[in-house]
């Protein structure tokens, strides 16, 4: 009898115990189901976030590589609108409509009159000429400010030596005013020469001759 009631009493733990453990295990089945949910989650973060570093790399990469391209691109163009200034000249300082409704006209034969230079016929060959910019504000006793005058010649040498003339000439003076004459460069090259003024300016001082390459 002792040992029946002993396996009895066993059983009764047994099915108490597994009756505990029942209500138990659904829960943390489901806490274990749910913690595999969040872990795949967490692998699914960690790989976007590892493609998307490596999305950024890539994307930084051809970021800069397309920086150096544009660069290389706006140095072209610089180098190309410079060039193609290259025969250009600006006069400064002369009256408006001095030169009347046949500017090229006067201009063939203004030019090498003022600054003493010798060409066949006594002109010099232009492919065109005019004012440049908005007509300005009266200046002084109500006398327009003059715009520049932009003069392409026919050649590159014809132009070299125009601007040779004009510094040979060291000082134009037409109806009593000043005129000077330019070589037309960008903004951005004029800011830049504007920058070596005085090592230019040593460099004259002390009898050393010197150039630009062009622009």
């Amino acid at each position: 009898k002792s040992v029946k009631k002993e396996e009895k009493v066993t059983s009764n733990i047994v099915e108490i115990l597994d009756s505990k453990l029942a209500t138990i295990r659904e829960p943390v089945a489901a806490i274990s189901t749910k913690m595999d949910i969040v872990i795949k989650r967490i692998d699914e973060v960690e790989q976007q976030v590892s493609d998307l570093e490596e999305g950024s790399v890539t994307a930084g990469n051809r970021i800069q590589a397309l920086e150096t391209d544009l660069c290389k691109a706006l140095d072209r163009l610089e180098d190309f609108k410079n060039r193609s200034r290259r025969k250009n000249v600006r006069i400064l300082g002369l009256r408006e409509n001095i030169e009347r409704s046949n500017s090229v006209g006067f201009f063939e034969r203004w030019i090498p009159e003022t600054l003493g230079m010798e060409m066949k016929g006594d002109k010099i060959k232009l492919e065109h000429c005019h004012r440049t910019g908005p007509r300005c504000k009266s200046g002084e006793g109500g006398i327009p400010v003059p715009r520049a005058v932009l003069v392409r010649l026919h050649n590159y040498r014809d132009k070299q030596k125009v601007m040779e003339a004009a510094r040979a000439k060291k000082e134009i003076i037409v109806e009593g005013k000043r005129v000077s004459t330019f070589q037309d460069f960008l903004v951005e090259v004029q800011k830049k020469r504007a920058e070596t003024a005085e090592v230019r300016r040593s460099l004259r001082d002390a009898g050393l001759r010197y150039s630009f390459l062009y622009p």
